[in-house]
């Protein structure tokens, strides 16, 4: 793809320094005399000639490609990324310096090759008569967001550097980069049940005393869910039709408040165990929601398959831990428009009075919470343990992420969990 080039003003400062040098080397020729001097001037020349010759050569004749193994990525994964040059022209160039221009996260995970004369997006050639350079870079690992690749830089000039030339190459890369999520296979969901809640070992468990309606019998239906007084009615064989698992729904919510997070790798972590959450909610077939607020309140209702996981993996690759203020209010309102049935995971690495008077409301529904914790390494953060047993008599089960494996932080929680 040709690319459209945007012209600048050309440098006079160079030119008119090359003129001038070469006035006074053809004054001092002609006042000293001699086989020096006039060599002198004579050196001059052909300099001269080619600082002229940059000035008029066309930046437009170069073509410029670029070539990306993707636009869409998963965090930590490795872009790498072609950029070709093409000449146009029978004019030699001494150097040229391609540079193409990244966004700050992906310029500081930008590697060159190891030839000479790379450094990271950034190539110094010596083309000559060559029409055709290129080079290759990476940026791993990956981070997290949405950016857009706009500029190529381009520059020449002569051998001196009396004379250099630049033009931008404007162009539209857009890149999307998901969070990372972890499989969750170590940890069960609770189901809650009339006599109080507890640990399911079971992915789903039917409600058999209430019967929905009633449907044709397809294989692998189990024979005591026969309706034999619908069967006998209707001459063929009709399956009971339960109400829908109880708790089988998924609400993640995350904490997006700029000063519970110190560093960046916390926030990412609390970004992965929500992409985790949403996506094991997803796979074993229940609806999720999700909660998110910072400076901008986000609310995705319940919904089932790749499309809802697709939309919540696209915000939480764009979301940043901007939250100011005290949007606890707001969230409580925000859970009242999902079913009480719906289990809640919060994900935070603070807990304060506000947190624990949102889950009390929340126990006050019957509503099930887990609260995920993430820290760094084994610092307490801002979370005393007189909170953490608090929340637990609350009924909600509390999970310590402090490390990278989400897996083991929740089978080690197991044993706080309420009975």
């Amino acid at each position: 793809m040709k690319l459209k080039l945007r012209r600048q003003n050309s440098p006079l400062i160079g030119m008119f320094g090359i003129c001038l040098l070469t006035v006074a080397a053809f004054a001092y020729a002609m006042f000293q005399g001699g086989f020096v001097s006039w060599f002198l001037f004579y050196s001059i020349v052909p300099v001269l000639l080619y600082v002229l010759a940059v000035s008029s050569f066309p930046m437009g004749s170069l073509e410029v490609h670029r070539e990306v193994n993707s636009e869409v990525f998963a965090s930590g994964a490795t872009m790498r990324v072609k950029v070709t040059v093409t000449k146009h022209s029978w004019f030699p160039l001494f150097f040229c310096v391609v540079n193409d221009r990244l966004p700050e996260p992906l310029k500081k995970n930008a590697h060159g090759e190891s030839e000479d004369f790379r450094n990271g997006s950034r190539a110094l050639f010596f083309p000559g008569l060559r029409n055709t350079v290129q080079y290759t870079y990476t940026v791993d690992p990956m981070p997290r967001g949405e950016f857009e690749l706009t500029e190529i830089e381009l520059k020449t000039g002569d051998i001196f550097g009396f004379m250099k030339k630049s033009r931008l190459v404007t162009v539209s890369q857009p890149l999307l980069v998901y969070p990372r999520y972890e499989s969750i296979h170590s940890w069960e969901p609770f189901e809650q049940y009339e006599e109080g809640s507890r640990r399911s070992r079971h992915h789903f468990h039917y409600d058999i005393t209430s019967v929905a309606s009633v449907r044709e019998y397809s294989p692998g239906d189990r024979l005591s869910w026969l309706d034999w007084k619908s069967t006998a009615r209707m001459n063929k064989l009709l399956t009971k039709e339960f109400e829908r698992p109880l708790n089988e729904d998924l609400i993640v919510c995350i904490d997006r408040h700029a000063d519970h997070y110190k560093e960046d790798l916390l926030f990412e972590r609390a970004v992965t165990a929500a992409a985790s959450m949403v996506r094991f909610g997803l796979k074993r077939g229940s609806s999720v929601g999700l909660l998110s607020f910072g400076k901008e309140k986000t609310v995705f209702p319940m919904g089932s398959g790749k499309d809802q996981q697709w939309k919540a993996f696209y915000h939480l690759a764009k979301t940043e831990a901007d939250g100011q203020g005290n949007y606890f209010p707001l969230l409580s309102q925000a859970f009242r428009r999902f079913s009480v049935r719906a289990n809640v995971v919060y994900i935070t690495p603070v807990v304060d009075y506000a947190l624990i008077k949102l889950i009390d409301g929340l126990s006050q529904r019957k509503q099930k919470v887990d609260l995920v914790l993430v820290r760094e390494g084994n610092e307490a953060a801002y979370t005393s343990s007189e909170d953490i047993d608090r929340l637990r008599r609350q009924g909600a089960g509390v999970y310590i992420l402090d490390g990278h494996n989400l897996n083991e932080a929740l089978k080690a929680g197991i044993r706080y969990a309420t009975s």
